[in-house]
């Protein structure tokens, strides 16, 4: 029975870090650090549909590398690319976001409407997909972590700034009531 992994909440540094790409030999073998690629795939479809997302990257559990999964279906199986690249892109719609790291924060960002986004399935195979609508957004939103960044950067300058000093509050809170719970 597959386990799901536990989600990384921001401000945790791997969700700032640029992912890295898999080797060919670990794509070839279907493995990373020991374990078989399709189980991660399998454990990060578990871990997003427990926690009610429509798309989940690596580094939101832990992993630093290009992969994301996403609850698009493609070719009569739910999307999971590994070294994936956007080719294109057209026209520009907004709309809300929120993202399982950033829990009960959401913002309206806007984002290209639709796109042609490749790479590399768990079975070792290329493929190219065109997607427009929310199945781009959440592939956009997906690949952000895999560069390192959150969705809360694509807000306006004055949002995020907002955003970011009341999250920095809320933050030092948490750190101040974990202390006082630490039993000397």
């Amino acid at each position: 029975m597959i386990k799901p992994f536990k989600i990384v909440l921001y401000p945790e540094p791997i969700l700032s870090l640029l992912c890295a790409r898999l080797t060919d030999d670990q794509i070839r073998e279907g493995k990373f650090n020991g374990e078989d690629i399709k189980e991660i795939a399998d454990r990060m479809f578990l871990t997003m549909r427990q926690n009610k997302g429509l798309g989940l990257a690596a580094p939101q559990v832990g992993l630093p590398i290009r992969m994301f999964v996403a609850e698009i279906m493609v070719k009569n199986k739910f999307l999971c690319l590994m070294n994936p690249t956007i080719d294109s892109f057209d026209g520009i719609e907004t709309g809300y976001e929120g993202c399982l790291s950033l829990p009960g924060i959401q913002a309206q960002i806007s984002r290209p409407a639709s796109i042609v986004v490749s790479g590399i399935t768990p079975n070792g195979i290329k493929e190219t997909y065109e997607l427009t609508g929310l199945e781009a957004r959440i592939v956009q939103h997906e690949m952000d972590h895999l560069e390192g960044r959150l969705f809360i950067e694509r807000m306006k300058a004055d949002e995020y700034e907002f955003l970011i000093k009341n999250l920095k509050k809320v933050l030092e809170i948490e750190k101040k009531d974990d202390k006082e719970k630490e039993v000397p």
